[in-house]
């Protein structure tokens, strides 16, 4: 294990803003299996080093111990957090899915000493990731108008995109009382720069957080793409310019801030306002990959949901979200651009 903060470690530049916002990586090696080559790091940001270290070590415990279930033909106790009854599943459902064949994520997992907080963010992540199928691949889009009165609550963050003279767009998509919010920075230029995307019942919470992801993850692609050159090709940029084009090509309605609620719900809450078409949403808790007996990770899945980042490749047209909402084709998603939110 090798954890860097803000210093010249793996060659990794600090420099790409000015405030002073913390950046942890942390490589845990790489891993290969049956032709399947699982991550080797994870990494995050946050204006407090304790933080940006918590969420970096806790996403590498939940991609280690998804990749000990991807390839288990063994069952593992789960627990249905909508029926509220036990069942065995393969612990392959709780793994990295295979189904897509190019692409998976871990999305739904969590780790924390608690187990109602990794509940809750394991089910808001995987909320997320729906709400961001439903804004990609829908007619319209839902742009979050931050008036006067409430830029006091996103200050820093915003400071930092400013100093970097970056500008902010953010879309709104709502699930049952989860707010989803997507970030995407674009240059003054108007090219794509980075993105971004979290969920919560706390809308100034997901709109803060959206845009910390979206600052994490143009410092991880900015600084590998300065270091070696290429190792993003000018084609991997092109698509991402097609990808706002079109976001930003689609009719827009305002959503203002102040009329949406911020609550703090426990998961069950969230559970009760979801559709009632998510018949079933499974949690189990995965192998512990570290000696700190306390802390639990655990994997949320759902036959009803994208259990990932809704890559058009990853589609199944045939989900029941899929069916309820958009009802989106396959010769329809062939002329939609790639998904640039990741």
């Amino acid at each position: 294990m090798i954890i860097s903060y803000k210093d010249p470690l793996f060659n990794v530049k600090n420099s790409l803003y000015k405030k002073d916002f913390f950046f942890s990586y942390y490589y845990f090696g790489q891993i290969k299996s049956k032709n399947i080559l699982y991550p080797e790091s994870s990494n995050s940001g946050s204006f407090y080093k304790k933080n940006a270290f918590l969420k970096t070590n806790s996403e590498s415990l939940e991609r280690l111990g998804m990749i000990s279930n991807t390839f288990s033909n063994e069952k593992v106790k789960a627990f249905d957090l909508v029926s509220e009854k036990v069942s065995y599943e393969y612990k392959r459902n709780f793994g990295f899915n295979l189904e897509t064949k190019n692409f998976s994520d871990s999305t739904g997992t969590a780790s924390s000493l608690s187990s109602s907080k990794i509940i809750k963010k394991g089910l808001l992540e995987l909320i997320e990731k729906n709400a961001l199928f439903l804004f990609w691949y829908s007619n319209f889009t839902k742009k979050i108008k931050i008036t006067k009165n409430y830029k006091k609550y996103f200050s820093s963050v915003l400071c930092i995109i400013n100093n970097k003279k970056l500008i902010p767009e953010l879309f709104y998509i709502s699930i049952g009382s989860v707010h989803t919010v997507v970030c995407i920075l674009e240059d003054y230029k108007g090219n794509f720069y980075s993105s971004g995307v979290s969920g919560n019942t706390n809308l100034k919470e997901a709109i803060n957080d959206s845009i910390q992801e979206a600052i994490t993850l143009g410092w991880a692609d900015h600084s590998r793409n300065m270091i070696k050159k290429n190792i993003f090709p000018k084609i991997y940029w092109d698509q991402n310019n097609v990808g706002l084009k079109y976001i930003k090509s689609k009719p827009q309605k305002i959503i203002y801030i102040e009329n949406k609620k911020n609550l703090d719900l426990e998961y069950h809450e969230i559970i009760k306002s979801l559709p009632k078409w998510i018949k079933s949403i499974k949690v189990s808790m995965l192998r512990p990959n570290n000696n700190i007996s306390r802390l639990t990770t655990i994997s949320i899945y759902s036959n009803y949901l994208f259990n990932g980042v809704p890559n058009k490749q990853c589609i199944d047209t045939n989900k029941e979200i899929n069916k309820r909402t958009l009802n989106v084709t396959n010769d329809e998603i062939k002329y939609i651009p790639d998904l640039i939110v990741r």
